[in-house]
């Protein structure tokens, strides 16, 4: 298993997902002041922060698939 290159810093990365040919990781770290997050791909991406309510805002959009592609825009992964 790959050791996480985040941890010291506080953050935790997300499992590996697959979305069109390309991987797709990130690592969250979330404290008393706010949530960042970070492109594990590009250890030149800025970190972005988020003030809880708008993390709490995000997930929840998520939970209520706000952010699912029309079925006309997905595209099949083999």
């Amino acid at each position: 298993m790959k050791r996480n290159p985040h941890l010291s810093e506080g953050f935790v990365t997300s499992s590996i997902t697959r979305y069109l040919p390309i991987k797709t990781c990130v690592a969250v770290r979330i404290d008393d002041e706010s949530v960042q997050v970070r492109d594990t791909k590009d250890e030149d991406s800025p970190t972005l922060k988020f003030t809880h309510a708008e993390w709490d805002a995000f997930i929840q959009g998520v939970k209520k698939n706000e952010f699912d592609l029309p079925v006309a825009e997905a595209v099949e992964v083999h």
